[in-house]
């Protein structure tokens, strides 16, 4: 083998091994599969860097130092680079530019009631009608209350057929049925068993300098049918905690609280799945609780040490340590983002790790929340679902 050649091969063997080495130490298939939707403000690229999050070797900045400044509440959009080296570009990508603006992270337990937008239909004797409609109307009448229902059926003939507004999978369907005549009460029925009110108990995340709040991470549903209400007015309120029922096996706990309903600090208006959304009053007893924290986009949050802010026992908002063990960088939105583990002795002892009630309690990593707690996994109550901030403060 001449010289040259052997030169040239070990040139290019060296070269072999030290792309095979970048390839380890740099997680190309994450970068390369992040989704189109990112949320990131300047903090938080300062912060990929300085934690490494991505690799020693990576380094991540906004292309071509444009700087837009963020007009009020809107997002502006930039193009970030990752850069091996911090020198070569690996790959463009826009983000959506967040605020650094800090919000009231809470932690207090709070109550929900909520009035819904048309009756969900629970059981029917009309095989047209299907669990988990949402009857809006009758008779082309939009309806607001069962006394009105009642007075349309008092206006029914016999052998009449009536039309119904439906709501059922996001679609409107109109079921034309006959009532049933029932001569105890000398009346037609539609032989439907509805509901118009939902309530519950559950954790206030984080409160905005305008008042608007979100809560709970995942919604209300109704239990029978799961069906996801929509809210057509509501109230939250404050809660007496009165103590928590541990969990026990696969039995998840509670946390036992009680509010009454003169005692509203704002209004609901909506009910999606990553919570419960409204605004407080502005003498709000819930506005003077809590912490106020930068917010941190999904790409910060690493798996790692992490707090939670929960009030449990009715003594005040405590932090409570816990280790998020697995991320999801999500191209779509969902509640189960994260998986989180229960580290603190003093809350296990407390409650056994993850209780209901406790649904919508601040994730603090890096000093920013990052999410909030949803769900509780039922064969291991220390470990639990979280929802990214940043899909909560798209709400």
């Amino acid at each position: 083998m001449s010289k040259l050649r052997k030169i040239t091969y070990y040139f290019c063997l060296c070269l072999l091994v030290f792309l095979l080495a970048i390839s380890v130490q740099v997680p190309f298939g994450t970068i390369f599969s992040l989704p189109d939707n990112v949320i990131l403000s300047y903090s938080d690229i300062e912060l990929i860097n300085e934690k490494d999050i991505f690799s020693k070797l990576i380094s991540l900045s906004v292309k071509d130092n444009v700087l837009p400044t963020i007009n009020n509440d809107e997002e502006d959009e930039i193009i970030v680079q990752f850069k091996l080296f911090d020198l070569i570009p690996i790959r463009s990508q826009k983000v959506k530019l967040m605020s650094e603006d800090e919000v009231l992270a809470s932690g207090e337990i709070v109550g929900v009631q909520m009035k819904t937008d048309g009756f969900i239909v629970i059981e029917s004797d009309n095989e047209n009608i299907l669990k988990g409609d949402i009857l809006k109307a009758i008779n082309d009448i939009p309806l607001d209350d069962f006394e009105q229902v009642e007075n349309i059926l008092l206006n029914i003939k016999s052998d009449t057929y009536v039309s119904l507004t439906l709501i059922r999978d996001n679609q409107t369907v109109i079921e034309q049925i006959m009532p049933h005549y029932d001569a105890v009460t000398d009346s037609y029925k539609l032989g439907l068993w509805v509901k118009d009110s939902m309530g519950g108990i559950g954790t206030l995340t984080f409160v905005k300098d305008d008042n608007r709040f979100g809560s709970l991470g995942h919604p209300i549903s109704e239990s029978d049918t799961n069906t996801i209400i929509s809210v057509k007015n509501g109230d939250v309120y404050s809660c007496n905690v009165m103590g928590v029922n541990k969990s026990k096996g696969n039995v998840p706990g509670e946390i036992r609280a009680l509010y009454l309903a003169k005692d509203s600090q704002g209004r609901v208006d909506k009910n999606c799945e990553f919570g419960v959304y409204g605004w407080l009053n502005e003498d709000s007893l819930l506005l003077l609780k809590g912490k106020s924290y930068k917010v941190g986009g999904r790409l910060t949050v690493t798996p790692g040490r992490a707090k939670i802010l929960s009030n449990i026992d009715g003594e005040g908002i405590e932090e409570y340590d816990i280790e998020i063990i697995k991320t999801n960088y999500q191209n779509y939105s969902n509640e189960k983002g994260m998986v989180l583990r229960v580290t603190d002795k003093k809350l296990i002892e407390k409650t056994g790790g993850i209780v209901q009630g406790m649904s919508g309690s601040p994730i603090i990593q890096n000093d920013k929340i990052v999410g909030a707690v949803t769900h509780v996994f039922l064969n291991d109550s220390t470990k639990g679902y979280g929802v990214y901030i940043d899909w909560m403060m798209l709400e």
